[in-house]
Parts: C-alpha cells; structure tokens; sequence
C-alpha cells in the first residue's frame, strides 16, 4: 500500500503526539518554567516513524528542487533524521551477504 504525504503526516503528527509531547511544569535549562515539553528524539528513533520522516524530507526536497549530496546535522539530534531519509533514498546493488560490499554502488566520488 502507497502512502500520500497527508496520510504520512498525519501518521507522524500522531506518533509525536503520544511520544514527544509532554504536558506539567517543567524547569527549562534556562530557568524558567513551561506547561509543555517536547523532545522529538523519541519519535525520530521510532521505526514506524523513520519511514514516515524520510518520505516526507524527500518530498519536501523534491518540492523545492534540492538534490543534496549528503544530509546530516549536530549528531546527536540529526543521524536518525539522516538515517530515515537515506534509508528511503539510497539503492545498494552488492550482495549483502558479503561483508563490506551491502552498499557497493551507493557512494559517487565527493566533488
């Protein structure tokens, strides 16, 4: 089954809900108080959401006609949003079962 844009949005809009979105009184780094908090970290290591997060990148790229060669950020926050959009987007053509070939054909040269 296909998926549309919207239905993964509203997927992923559930699973931050119920994951990354906490309600009480919280102490800030910074000091102050808030009645929400939201970490986001819960729903990116989530594997029914990784999927849902690299289709929509990708669709948001091809929206505005980006084509980077590598996607990535500060590790601990961006390498499960860099994960889920290369795991959608990067095809491998070696023999998985050889150790060291699983993504032969997946790298060009850095230019």
């Amino acid at each position: 089954m296909t998926s549309t844009p919207t239905q993964d949005l509203a997927e992923l809009q559930e699973i931050l809900k119920k994951k990354s979105v906490r309600f009480g009184t919280f102490t800030l780094v910074s000091g102050q108080t808030s009645d929400v908090y939201v970490d986001c970290k819960p729903t990116t290591c989530d594997p029914r959401a990784m999927p849902l997060i690299g289709r929509l990148f990708l669709r948001k790229m091809e929206e505005n006609i980006w084509f980077p060669d590598a996607v990535g950020g500060l590790t601990m926050g961006a390498d499960p949003i860099a994960f889920a959009i290369a795991k959608r987007q990067v095809r491998c053509d070696g023999d998985p079962s050889e150790p060291g070939r699983a993504v032969m054909g997946c790298m060009r040269p850095h230019s």
